[in-house]
């Protein structure tokens, strides 16, 4: 199980097919992870505002962030397997 205490950010994008890639890569090598994503014109946890920046002259692919987590004991091996992925 990952956990915020155990967990180790592998990556940050805002291209949904490079997260599919990257969840794939670490699939195949059996290797657990957590996507988390944040919207930025979501409201926020602590009210039901909007973010006051809004999404005027915004990309659309630049709306989502996804940030994926893997145990800190997995760090290196995850980092390997995308490495030789990309070559």
């Amino acid at each position: 199980m990952i956990t915020i205490f155990n967990r180790r950010q592998l990556a940050v994008t805002y291209v949904q097919e490079e997260k599919t890639h990257i969840c794939r890569v670490l699939a195949e090598q059996n290797i657990a992870y957590v996507v988390r994503e944040v919207h930025r014109t979501a409201p926020h946890a602590i009210t039901t505002e909007r973010p006051r920046d809004g999404s005027f002259c915004k990309q659309s692919e630049m709306v989502t962030a996804y940030f994926i987590y893997v145990k800190k004991a997995d760090f290196t091996t995850a980092v390997q397997a995308l490495e030789a992925k990309k070559s």
